[in-house]
């Protein structure tokens, strides 16, 4: 027969803690099991009413429960309940737990005491969320992919204000990053807490080292949570003039191995854990790979309207020559024989029906590089990059990336000049995707230099790491466009207010599939421009490199 010690062994080493509760306003407890230790405390510290129930139950949930408490237990046929709320344990963390209450009374009616026991539900709340919290980033993700009709600052916004529901936080923030990792500039900014700060229309470009707590991200390159900013080391990192900090998050978001961005929410009731991180990371990695991939459509539609035109173009004028020609018995004799204005009207015809041939040619060429760009994120996103990797001849990729411009070189009388030490014979990579690289760069560098111009591609050697650098003596690309030339949803103004939008696009594009092939390769691309002092394009590729 079981006697009582052994009950009580069976309760102090089981899950269920049991309480005895009086039912005044803070609930002294007049019983509890050993086992409460589960969540630091010691039942000596119950006793005499030192420590009170209601001063374990968390601050958020406190009110809550004492007035269902009083609906309870003023219900006369009531004569029991079940609630789920979280406690602090003595170590200071949160857990859940679920309280299954009888209520115990007298002779009278009249409550004597309450009579329960508390389970810890962490793990499944924390699994329910983490549930919960997929199941609307795909959602939103769902809705993302519906909004290709939005302009990027709709798209950016509307992913900041789901991250806020998401995380559970009331403000937010996106921030471009530009190429040297140094300079923030804040993109957009959501939620109601916004409201009582000037961040919206204060000084949005901030130095990454003056603002430690904002873009800690960006210096340790991973998230950062920061649930006590107050108390922790970087207390009063963050720039000045902006809203109180509660609980701060921020996330980096990479394209490959560079930082472009940094998301960050704050003021989140409880405290930010790693489920956070993952789905704001997650969110903004899918939202950054759909945008890219609106701004190569959008680009894709503004080329072929350009290459639709000049087909147009061209058509109408082969339209007009051949009605020309079909009036006329014999071309030879036109030639010899034919009048001034024939002859000046064919010469005429001749040149605008070669010069809308070499726009088409252009064109095509411009739609080419928009949809490889396109077709290369699918591949990306798929997780289908097919590379051959070879010994392949440093000399052969730069003279077959030569030949395939050749054309553009000889139209503006360029001069190309290679010095390639005999030492440096080959690298590992694949062939094709690394000649298409040097093709779209010098194909870049061309865009920007005047006729008899110059480009000077000299290769060396350090430590195993080949570098090319190439350099022009032509125009120089401006500089908005140089800084923000890996930063996407970004438009570079004329001086006219017009947008830039063709040359842009294709330099963009260009550069974005030129980048992430040389990342893949475990190399390095970087592009420095002054205007009126020509552009440097710097590659550096392993010699050695299993890819």
């Amino acid at each position: 027969m079981i006697n009582s010690e052994d009950i009580k062994t069976i309760i102090n080493s089981s899950q269920a803690v049991i309480f005895l509760w009086k039912t005044d306003e803070d609930w002294t407890v007049d019983f509890v099991s050993e086992n409460i230790l589960l969540f630091g405390y010691d039942m000596e510290e119950f006793k005499d009413g030192k420590l009170k129930y209601a001063e374990i139950i968390h601050p958020e949930d406190i009110d809550q429960l004492k007035e269902n408490f009083l609906e309870y237990t003023n219900k006369s046929k009531c004569v029991g309940f079940t609630r789920q709320y979280r406690i602090i344990t003595k170590f200071g963390d949160v857990r859940w737990v679920d309280e299954r209450s009888l209520i115990i009374r007298n002779e009278t009616g009249d409550i004597d005491h309450v009579q329960g026991i508390i389970f810890d539900i962490t793990e499944n709340k924390e699994t329910e969320e983490a549930l919960r919290i997929n199941e609307l980033r795909l959602e939103t993700l769902l809705k993302l992919n519906q909004m290709g009709a939005h302009s990027v600052k709709e798209i950016i916004k509307f992913t900041l204000d789901e991250s806020l529901k998401i995380t559970g936080s009331e403000f937010g923030y996106f921030a471009l990053l530009d190429q040297s990792e140094n300079i923030l500039t804040i993109h957009s900014v959501v939620g109601t807490a916004i409201k009582n700060c000037n961040l919206e229309t204060n000084q949005r470009i901030y130095p990454v080292e003056q603002n430690g707590l904002w873009w800690e991200a960006i210096i340790q390159r991973q998230p950062v949570i920061t649930n006590d900013p107050y108390s922790s080391s970087l207390k009063g990192r963050y720039p000045e003039a902006h809203l109180d900090l509660i609980r701060h998050m921020n996330v980096p978001i990479c394209d490959g191995q560079k930082i472009v961005a940094v998301v960050g929410v704050g003021n989140k009731r409880s405290e930010y854990k790693d489920l956070d991180v993952k789905q704001l990371k997650l969110l903004f990695e899918d939202m950054w790979n759909i945008i890219h991939r609106k701004e190569l459509e959008d680009a894709l539609k503004l080329f072929s309207k350009d290459f639709e035109k000049a087909n147009n173009d061209l058509r109408s004028i082969n339209s007009i020559k051949r009605e020309f020609m079909d009036n006329r018995e014999d071309l030879s004799t036109l030639i010899c024989e034919g009048s001034f204005v024939e002859k000046e009207t064919l010469r005429s015809l001749n040149e605008q029906q070669n010069k809308a041939v070499e726009i088409a040619i252009k064109s095509s060429e411009k739609l080419k590089s928009i949809v490889d760009s396109l077709l290369y994120v699918d591949v990306e996103q798929f997780g289908k990059k097919n590379y051959n990797p070879s010994q392949v001849n440093v000399r052969s990729i730069l003279e077959n990336a030569e030949m395939n411009v050749i054309l553009r070189i000889d139209e503006k009388n360029i001069t190309l000049t290679k010095k390639i030490p005999d030492e440096i014979t080959t690298i590992t990579a694949d062939k094709e995707k690394i000649t298409e690289v040097f093709t779209r760069v010098i194909e870049s560098l061309i865009q920007f230099i005047p006729e008899n111009g110059n480009i000077n591609i000299e290769v060396s050697e350090e430590e195993d790491i080949v570098n090319f650098d190439l350099k022009d003596n032509g125009f120089g690309i401006p500089e908005p466009i140089i800084s923000n030339l890996f930063i996407r949803f970004y438009q570079i103004q004329d001086e006219d207010g017009s947008v830039s939008s063709k040359v842009y696009e294709e330099l963009k594009s260009t550069f974005y599939l030129c980048k992430n092939i040389i990342v893949t390769h475990g190399g390095e691309l970087r592009v420095e421009s002054k205007e009126g002092q020509g552009t440097r394009i710097h590659i550096s590729l392993p010699r050695y490199k299993a890819l």
